[in-house]
């Protein structure tokens, strides 16, 4: 093509279409396609949740949640090898049950019959070994 070729100022006609790859028609029928893709994808979303309500959803949800009560929380009564269900008395009790006891070990227990006689629970935190978050998971095995 040279510079006195006048053929490109000519305007393309419909017999160029198949040189610019798609014609107007083909650019259309596929903007059409896509759309009408989409708007079929989003009424099949709306119908999906046409059904489904969100506050009903949640509150079924929240039903099956169950707060248990603080005595079915509190750990069990300590109980003996024989089965017996009784409470350890931090005043009487021997070094060997003391230990039986979650969280007391041999050197607590040891530490506990040197502080006696307790006259309250929270006397306990002044034996080493004790804070008050062990005396708080001891205390419902422990009696005065």
């Amino acid at each position: 093509m040279g510079i006195n070729d006048t053929d490109y100022m000519r305007r393309p006609g419909p017999e160029d279409s198949n040189r610019a790859g798609m014609s107007y028609a083909h650019v259309t029928l596929v903007a059409f396609l896509i759309v009408a893709g989409l708007v079929l994808v989003g009424k099949a979303i709306q119908f999906r949740l046409k059904d489904v309500d969100p506050v009903q959803t949640r509150l079924s949800e929240l039903q099956e949640i169950q707060i248990p009560s603080y005595e079915k929380m509190a750990p069990p009564i300590y109980e003996t090898p024989a089965g017996l269900k009784r409470l350890v008395n931090i005043n009487t009790a021997k070094r060997s049950e003391l230990e039986s006891v979650p969280y007391i070990g041999e050197a607590v227990a040891r530490a506990i019959i040197a502080g006696r006689p307790y006259a309250e629970f929270s006397e306990l935190c002044k034996v080493p070994g004790i804070k008050e978050k062990k005396l708080e998971l001891i205390r419902p095995y422990l009696d005065k």
